[in-house]
């Protein structure tokens, strides 16, 4: 400050605070020759002023706390936990007014953001309703942000919540301790607005991963399950429709279907006669004052053995409703909004048929679903015992 002519006062009174007065003064006239810099002649790789100054700008309190507001007293409403948003559920627990309305101004665009005072607030909030990720001040009254981070971490219904700390501590020792307590990430007062929302967008993106991850491992360890229980039935099964019918519960229980069935590709001269064989998840009743599933686009793929159809509004598809004489689902018909066909074909390549999968609500057949069944084939002699088994309803139509 001295090498610029400039200076500094302070004046403090009790009950009314501290004024700190910079003074500089402009161009380089009061400057001694020797300490004026010559022009630059490369451009500067340092960070411009103006950031700064943006950054600053940041910190303003709204205009409604230019206006005599007491931001203190704000609280932030209640979020519906019956109406959730779509964009991802930010929970931000801090006792500083000023810092909550800045870091709010900062997520709201991208993010749902509630703001509460301390960490038992925050945690009453998360346990009502559970949010996407959690910052967290480090001090707070009644709850701080270490035990708010341990309760969420007992919580078997929050754990795995992302956990970012926000300090004024800096340095590795505050850092580390932040991170062996079990955060995600721990994020220095003053934060630039970009480094915090690439951490929030960092820590969202890792959780979301964690949890595919984790549905995934779910999801096999089921399937095998599945598999190994349906395996020792089947090796246990001498009664082929039995056996037949072991299989396609499994395969609902696989694909988490409504309904499934198994149609016996017996074709007879006009080529539209496909036989039910084993059904599931409703009773033959429902189907009995239907008609078999006839040669349409919908059907056809899958008797041939040409491939996998899906659809996750079968009502939707180009192809439905285009058939007569029903031109859709006809009248008292198993509800159908998720369609998924899957061939059956023997070792030797014959089409035996095709599971065919649905359920009432749209959207359930994903493709990791999908891809547990794809072309289901068959081994011993199912091929050449089905059509002992069905010859009795070859004439079904």
């Amino acid at each position: 400050m001295r090498l610029h002519g400039g200076t500094i006062r302070v004046e403090s009174r009790v009950g009314r605070g501290t004024e700190f007065t910079v003074s500089l003064p402009f161009g380089t006239a009061h400057l001694p020759a020797d300490r004026i810099g010559a022009p630059r002649t490369i451009s500067s790789t340092g960070v411009p002023a103006e950031a700064f100054v943006e950054e600053a700008l940041r910190w303003l309190p709204e205009e409604s706390s230019a206006h005599g507001v007491d931001v203190e007293s704000q609280t932030d409403p209640e979020p519906d936990a019956a109406l959730p948003s779509d964009r991802p559920l930010i929970l931000l627990a801090d006792d500083n007014a000023d810092m909550r309305n800045y870091v709010r101004r900062l997520l709201a665009p991208r993010y749902e953001v509630h703001f509460v005072p301390d960490g038992q607030a925050a945690l009453d909030a998360a346990r009502r309703r559970r949010p996407a990720l959690v910052l967290s001040d480090v001090m707070m009254p009644r709850l701080d942000g270490f035990g708010l981070l341990r309760a969420l971490r007992e919580d078997p219904e929050l754990r795995d919540v992302p956990v970012i700390l926000l300090s004024a501590r800096a340095g590795e020792a505050p850092k580390v301790e932040g991170l062996e307590a079990g955060a995600d990430d721990y994020l220095v007062k003053p934060f630039s607005a970009r480094e915090l929302l690439a951490r929030v967008a960092a820590a969202l993106e890792l959780a979301r991963m964690r949890r595919l991850t984790a549905e995934t491992l779910r999801d096999n360890a089921r399937t095998l399950e599945i598999l190994n229980r349906t395996g020792t039935a089947l090796a246990a099964e001498l009664d082929l429709e039995r056996l037949v019918q072991k299989v396609t519960d499994a395969a609902v229980e696989l694909t988490e279907a409504k309904f499934g069935a198994f149609f016996y590709n017996v074709t007879n001269d006009d080529g539209e006669a496909y036989v039910l064989y084993t059904l599931s998840g409703a009773l033959r009743e429902d189907f009995a004052k239907f008609p078999m599933p006839r040669n349409t686009p919908l059907f056809a793929p899958i008797f041939r053995g040409e491939r996998v159809i899906r659809s996750d509004d079968i009502t939707r598809d180009p192809a439905y409703g285009r058939s007569p004489p029903y031109h859709g689902m006809p009248e008292g018909h198993l509800p159908v909004r998720s369609y998924l066909a899957v061939p059956v074909i023997s070792r030797s390549g014959e089409v035996l048929g095709g599971l065919f999968f649905s359920h009432p609500e749209p959207g359930v057949f994903t493709e990791r679903r999908t891809h547990r069944n794809g072309h289901c084939r068959t081994g011993g002699d199912c091929h050449r015992q089905c059509p002992a088994l069905s010859g009795r309803s070859a004439g079904t139509r």
